[in-house]
C-alpha cells in the first residue's frame, strides 16, 4: 500500500480528501523514514555529500523523487503519538523528536528538519477539544529551536489561508485573529514564555495587516 501511495502521491495532495494514510503512518512511527525523504529535498550542509548519497541516480529520477517528497511532506497530517481521541502521547512524540534531530545531524540536515518538525506540530487541529494541545508546547519550550519556533508560527498563520469579504469591510477578520492569538498568549505567558512570544508575534502580525487592510478599504471608498 505504501508503495501504491507512493506512486500516485500527485493525486493525494492537500486539496484532496484521500491521504496517504500508509505513509503518514510510516513519517509518524519511523524517524529513519523521515530523515531519507528530507534527504532527497534539501542539500546536506556539506554540499558534496547530497550528490554522493544520490550516485548512480538519473537527474530525471532524483527530480521526481524529491516532488513526490515535498509533496508527502506537505500532505503529511499525523503528528507522532497522535491518538484517535486527539491526545498525544508525549513521550512518544518527544523519543521521535529526539531520534530524528540525532540523525538529522548525522545527515548534515537539523536546520530543515527543525523546520519540518515546525510545520507538522502547527497542524495539531485546533477545533477539537484537546486544543490547545499543551503537549506540544512542552516540547517546543524544551527544544529551544529559533528554526522550528519560526515555521510553527508561519504555519499556524498560513493554516488560516486567505478570507471572502466585502469590498469595504476592512480588516475585521484580521482582528478577530489576533485576538485569538493575544488571548492565547496571556493564557500561557507564565507557563509557556516561548509559545506565548510565538502567539503574541502573530497577534501583532494580524493587528498590522488589518491596519492595512482597514486604509485599502477607505481609499477604495474615496475613489467611489
Amino acid at each position: 500500500m505504501k508503495k501504491i501511495e507512493w506512486n500516485y502521491i500527485s493525486f493525494l495532495d492537500s486539496h484532496s480528501i484521500r491521504k496517504p494514510k500508509y505513509l503518514e503512518n510510516e513519517l509518524a512511527e519511523n524517524p529513519s523514514f523521515f530523515i531519507e525523504v528530507i534527504k532527497w529535498i534539501y542539500f546536506s550542509d556539506d554540499r558534496d555529500k547530497y550528490y554522493k548519497e544520490k550516485e548512480g541516480v538519473s537527474e530525471e529520477k532524483i527530480q521526481l523523487i524529491a516532488r513526490h517528497s515535498k509533496l508527502l511532506l506537505d500532505t503529511w497530517q499525523k503528528i507522532p503519538g497522535l491518538q484517535d481521541d486527539y491526545s498525544i502521547d508525549e513521550g512518544f512524540l518527544k523519543g521521535w523528536i529526539e531520534t530524528v534531530r540525532e540523525l538529522a545531524t548525522e545527515a548534515g540536515r537539523q536546520v530543515v528538519a527543525d523546520m519540518e518538525i515546525g510545520r507538522l506540530l502547527a497542524r495539531y487541529p485546533e477545533d477539537v477539544d484537546k486544543w490547545p494541545q499543551e503537549s506540544i508546547f512542552r516540547i517546543i519550550e524544551d527544544l529551544h529551536s529559533e528554526e522550528l519556533n519560526r515555521h510553527y508560527s508561519t504555519t499556524l498563520f498560513n493554516k488560516r489561508g486567505s478570507s471572502v469579504r466585502g469590498a469595504f469591510d476592512g480588516g475585521d477578520i484580521e482582528r478577530e485573529h489576533a485576538n485569538y492569538f493575544s488571548k492565547l498568549a496571556n493564557n500561557y505567558k507564565n507557563t509557556y514564555p516561548t509559545i506565548s512570544e510565538i502567539f503574541n508575534g502573530l497577534a501583532n502580525t494580524y493587528l498590522e495587516n488589518a491596519k492595512r487592510i482597514d486604509q485599502q478599504a477607505e481609499l477604495e471608498g474615496l475613489e467611489y
